[in-house]
């Protein structure tokens, strides 16, 4: 496969890079497009756009929690639910609390409830990732130590706080202090990262990527070695529209400044981008969005040219692979990913946008994907391989 990068953002100033972005107009005539619109309606939408912020409730640190570093997920009663990284029952102190996190419900008109306090055993730690709803009504997260092996925990919560400990990390090959949340796989398995752990043990591993089942039984996928795979995932995973996952490194790649890997729900891992630090970002604490377009949105915490960090876009661009033209008859053949789907286009001109879409959509079965063109005594045709959402 071919990777395309674009630096979409980096610090204090904007550039775009001209380039083959499939399923999208040539990046120039865009940009000017883009930029005429910008000057038309600037003005409208500066006149009427508003935001308006409503403080819902306020943590006190003491038996509701404190300190929530991760963000909401609604619950299909229509409450979301979220978890806070400390306080709860077992606070102790008066200067900070010393608890060990909490899972709350709040309800749209702010009306907290605290389900679940953390004593810090067997249970776990310190829940710092975002919880995930499962298609089973219950919510799945992490905690990021304690249990016990004193590595962290992925536990289950049902929506009137009964909380199950489903495992905990041994700080060994199934990886060691899980800072992320959870995402749930279309196969209904969790799919997650530690930021330790491997195949070196507790903080002198590059940490894993794992899969667990509602019933607690864990399949550690990877090992991230710390070289040009990368080391030390700190975010978790998303689903990409082509069934495998993707997440970014803080640590390892080909100058130690972080990557984006692909892993198949099998554990075939590959390095699809190593940052350099310098205009394209360096360490992406954050996780990926797969855009409507395909393509993969994150951003990096430092580097970019103005070195306060850049928001990039990656696309994976399919590789030609062979043509072979018998009779009139056109055969074409791309590397593609099993589930993608795609749209063969062709352009006799390409100094013009004018691409026409060659047959219907097509979902890949395998890693080629094969398709045939009948020419007539007509204008030149170039192709592209677009991926659709």
């Amino acid at each position: 496969m071919k990777i395309q990068f674009t630096t979409l953002h980096n610090g204090s100033r904007t550039c775009a890079m001209i380039g083959p972005v499939l399923g999208r107009k040539p990046v120039l005539a865009l940009l000017m497009r883009l930029h005429l619109a910008a000057a038309l309606v600037l003005a409208v939408f500066g006149a009427h756009a508003s935001a308006v912020l409503t403080s819902l409730y306020s943590f006190t640190g003491t038996n509701a929690g404190g300190y929530p570093s991760a963000g909401l997920v609604q619950g299909s009663d229509g409450n979301f639910y979220g978890t806070t990284e400390r306080g709860g029952t077992y606070g102790y102190g008066t200067v900070f609390p010393g608890g060990y996190g909490t899972v709350f419900r709040i309800s749209t008109n702010g009306a907290l409830t605290s389900l679940y306090s953390f004593p810090g055993g067997n249970d776990g730690a310190f829940p710092v990732g975002t919880l995930v709803h499962g298609s089973d009504g219950n919510f799945y997260g992490t905690t990021e130590a304690r249990g016990t092996n004193g590595y962290g925990t992925v536990f289950e919560i049902s929506t009137n706080g009964a909380l199950t400990s489903l495992y905990s990390f041994t700080g060994s090959n199934d990886g060691a202090f899980p800072w992320a949340g959870l995402v749930e796989g279309s196969d209904g398995n969790f799919y997650g990262t530690t930021e330790y752990g491997g195949t070196q043990p507790g903080i002198y591993g590059k940490g894993t990527v794992f899969k667990i089942s509602t019933n607690g039984a864990l399949t550690s996928l990877y090992s991230f070695t710390g070289g040009n795979d990368g080391g030390n995932p700190y975010a978790g995973l998303v689903q990409g529209s082509d069934g495998n996952f993707y997440g970014t490194t803080v640590g390892g790649g080909t100058n130690d400044y972080g990557t984006v890997f692909q892993i198949s729900t099998n554990g075939a891992l590959t390095s699809l981008y190593s940052f350099t630090g310098g205009d394209d970002g360096r360490w992406p604490y954050a996780g990926l969005a797969q855009g409507n377009d395909g393509s993969f949105y994150g951003t990096t915490e430092y580097g970019g040219q103005g070195g306060a960090g850049t928001v990039f876009r990656l696309t994976i661009v399919p590789e030609f692979q062979a043509v072979t033209l018998t009779n009139g008859s056109l055969s074409l053949t791309w590397s593609t990913e099993a589930g993608g789907k795609y749209q063969l286009q062709y352009n006799s001109d390409l100094s013009t946008s004018n691409w026409t879409n060659l047959g219907s959509p097509v979902t890949a079965t395998g890693a080629m994907l094969n398709t045939t063109d009948f020419l007539t005594n007509g204008p030149q045709r170039f192709y592209r391989l677009v991926v659709l959402p």
